[in-house]
């Protein structure tokens, strides 16, 4: 797991554009209080990898659509799950990589913890190994930490050596 501190200027921020953002929108989303937490989690951990030195580009959050992943690494598209939970949620797989990470109910860390491949995913799927959570218009799939691979692998195996991942000024 990387724990990465969490700014309350990052929080604040992450609240009003999430609340402006929402007041855009022309289509029924599902309503979520905490919603907030996604652009919260892709702050941190953009900041994160820039501090390691991690080649990466952040796509904007205000994008139109869902066709576009939160970020690319080494040319991959990879969205970036960030709940309060201790599993993942993932409607329909169709980027490269799902990045779990979650966030303390103080909210002060962004824990990253697993990482799955979308090739992966569609397996379970076909095969019924993630329970699905159904609601009006929209299915999730729970995915669990034992069918993920570690984040510091991933890293470790991009970066070919050993991460270090302290986050500290």
């Amino acid at each position: 797991m990387i724990k990465i501190p969490i700014e309350q200027a990052d929080i604040d921020f992450a609240k009003e554009e999430t609340k402006r953002f929402d007041e855009q929108k022309t289509y029924e989303k599902l309503d979520c209080k905490n919603n907030y937490i996604g652009l919260l989690g892709e702050i941190t951990f953009h900041k994160w990898l820039t501090k390691q030195g991690i080649k990466h580009a952040w796509i904007d959050f205000t994008k139109q659509g869902w066709d576009e992943p939160d970020f690319i690494i080494d040319g991959k598209g990879i969205d970036l799950k960030v709940s309060f939970d201790t599993k993942m949620w993932v409607q329909e797989p169709k980027f490269y990589y799902y990045i779990f990470a979650r966030v303390n109910e103080d909210l002060k860390e962004l824990i990253v913890i697993g990482i799955v491949s979308k090739r992966t995913l569609d397996v379970l799927i076909k095969r019924g190994r993630l329970t699905i959570h159904e609601r009006p218009g929209r299915k999730d799939y729970h995915v669990y930490l034992a069918q993920m691979e570690t984040i510091e692998s991933y890293f470790e195996k991009l970066l070919g050596h050993p991460l270090v991942y302290e986050m500290s000024e």
